[in-house]
């Protein structure tokens, strides 16, 4: 029954996209050529939903650990509103392309910080770590020479 609706709806929608373009194309071009900004602002915002959408449905990648429904929204959210605040004030201009890259950064966004987060706490005891003896084996040098 589903797959019949959805076919019905892919028939029916054919003629009545076509139909609401031909009575809506003076609308249309009018708010393009007047509101381009907006337009792709706007855009940006139904990408930043797409990549979250599109996040959450699809499943984590070997080796990491399962991340949570709510997180990957959360994640996907403050990436792709960092991403968009990195396009308005270092690069102060929007592109169909730029809504790409929110949606984008949106949709991996979850798997890219804790994978960060990871690679942080990893690493940083091991540099810790190496300051420490480079450190302690700089120091122990310069009292060497000093006594000598």
């Amino acid at each position: 029954m589903f797959g019949f609706i959805t076919r019905l709806a892919v028939i029916v929608s054919i003629p009545v996209i076509s139909l609401t373009r031909k009575a809506n194309a003076g609308v249309v071009q009018t708010a393009v050529s007047q509101y381009p900004q907006e337009l792709i602002f706007a855009l940006c915002g139904v990408m930043m939903f797409a990549g979250a959408l599109a996040s959450i449905v699809t499943p984590d990648p070997e080796g990491v650990k399962p991340t949570k429904p709510m997180a990957k929204l959360i994640y996907s959210f403050f990436g792709s509103v960092s991403a968009l605040t990195y396009l308005v004030f270092c690069e102060k201009d929007l592109s169909l392309v730029h809504a790409l890259w929110v949606g984008g950064v949106s949709f991996v966004s979850p798997v890219a910080i804790p994978s960060l987060k990871a690679l942080v706490f990893e690493l940083m005891p091991i540099a810790m770590q190496t300051l420490k003896s480079f450190i302690s084996k700089w120091i122990g040098q310069s009292k060497g020479n000093g006594n000598g």
